[in-house]
């Protein structure tokens, strides 16, 4: 009869060694997964800046680019800001002071216009339905269609206003921006022949009243007014009167009306 011995010497440190060899290649295979895992790049979302009805606020960006928005207004920066371009999206109005990069040019896209910076302080103001409007401070910039070629459009110099309709036609006014094109800087409201519907569009962004004009024949006048700090039935009170409308509110919203037998809107 054979009787069993134990295990030589060498079949013992055989097994060992398999075993060592084996939790090395699991520790190799663990530290392989979490390089992979460490090396895949974490996608960056990109930033949103709004403001409230009635409130401004100031962004920094990271070049170093100021933008102060206006009320009920929305700033949208992507992720790759500054990497090869500088581009953001614009609802509402802003003010923009740019540092001026040529090796990275900057860009604010509202709706389908396209306003290109050639080094610049400039204000854009916009309404859903309405034109989109720039005034230059200092520098120029290139207003144009989002979808034209890169030197469609206009150039505005510093002290020009220029503005560009939903079909893309752009025009410019030399040396017609004042004080008042940026007085909404600065908490003041300045309309001047200013359509009803951008009018309407500031109230609401200023107020948080949407008005609804009940008689279209309104839509063709023109308002030249301006707001600093009165309440909202006061503005709506002005509003009637620089229209030869009245003005009837109810909460959130206010209907105008011709008023028959008035006095022409100044």
């Amino acid at each position: 009869t054979l009787e069993r011995g134990p295990a030589p010497a060498r079949w013992r440190t055989w097994t060992v060694g398999a075993l060592l060899t084996a939790a090395a290649l699991v520790g190799i295979m663990v530290t392989l997964r979490s390089a992979h895992v460490a090396s895949t790049p974490i996608a960056l979302a990109a930033r949103t800046y709004t403001t409230k009805v009635g409130q401004r606020d100031s962004v920094q960006l990271a070049d170093g680019s100021r933008v102060l928005l206006g009320p009920d207004s929305r700033l949208t920066v992507p992720a790759d800001y500054g990497t090869t371009y500088r581009a953001v999206d614009l609802r509402g109005d802003g003010y923009f002071d740019v540092r001026h990069d040529a090796a990275k040019p900057f860009a604010v896209r509202v709706g389908s216009a396209l306003v290109e910076d050639i080094g610049t302080t400039f204000t854009v103001e916009s309404d859903a339905g309405d034109s989109t409007s720039v005034a230059v401070v200092a520098g120029s910039v290139r207003l144009r269609s989002g979808n034209s070629l890169p030197n469609a459009g206009v150039v505005l110099a510093a002290g020009d206003r220029g503005s560009i309709d939903a079909a893309g036609n752009a025009v410019a006014e030399r040396q017609s921006v004042r004080d008042d094109d940026v007085a909404w800087t600065k908490g003041r409201l300045v309309f001047r022949d200013a359509s009803l519907a951008r009018v309407a569009g500031e109230i609401h962004r200023w107020y948080g009243v949407t008005l609804h004009i009940a008689d279209s024949t309104l839509l063709n006048r023109t308002v030249t007014t301006e707001f600093s700090g009165e309440s909202v039935d006061e503005v709506l009170k002005i509003l009637g009167l620089t229209l030869g409308a009245r003005v009837d509110r109810q909460g959130d919203s206010a209907i105008v009306r011709t008023t028959h037998g008035s006095n022409s809107p100044r």
